[in-house]
């Protein structure tokens, strides 16, 4: 695939976006809520349908941060940890 396609809708500003090792999950930094969602690909272009859980999102909450501190950016590393 050589375009750009929004496959996510109504993620608040994202500041990191990343894809796993096997191309299977996509990792977004939301920065003002400091939460991190991973979405499950099904082809390129396409998330996997989900229930829906929280806020609308149909992915999958991995992290969120206390306080007030925001995500800024993010990297997959080879291994796949998100960091």
């Amino acid at each position: 695939m050589n375009e750009i396609v929004e496959a996510v809708h109504g993620i608040l500003p994202a500041n990191g976006i990343g894809l796993s090792p096997d191309e299977k999950t996509v990792y977004i930094a939301e920065t003002p809520t400091a939460r991190l969602w991973a979405y499950e690909v099904s082809e390129p272009g396409t998330i996997k349908p989900r229930d829906v859980i929280y806020r609308g999102e149909r992915g999958k909450p991995i992290a969120g941060l206390g306080g007030y501190q925001m995500f800024d950016s993010l990297a997959v590393e080879a291994s796949g940890n998100v960091c």
